[in-house]
């Protein structure tokens, strides 16, 4: 892979996976956003795996979930609620 493909990966992963804005996608260096995209990426697959548990979770079934808590899980997997996932 070319240093530009590779540098258009980075940047998807910044302004696309973690919803940085252009200045704060070019202002962290590579590794972080290398980083930062694996940590979005387990906290989706948590997330996945609260509400869609496996036979080696030891659950069958999903426990019921209230409106609020889909909305809220929605939203994080969305990336629409959490303020955390942008540097300031």
């Amino acid at each position: 892979m070319s240093f530009d493909e590779y540098f258009g990966v980075l940047y998807r992963y910044g302004t696309g996976w973690l919803g940085w804005s252009h200045e704060q996608t070019m202002a962290t260096p590579m590794p972080l956003i290398l980083e930062a995209q694996a940590g979005r990426i387990e906290m989706i697959t948590m997330l996945l795996k609260a509400v869609f548990p496996t036979k080696e979770s030891g659950r069958s079934k999903p426990e019921p979930m209230t409106a609020e808590k889909r909305r809220h899980v929605a939203q994080r997997l969305l990336g629409l609620a959490s303020s955390h996932s942008r540097r300031n």
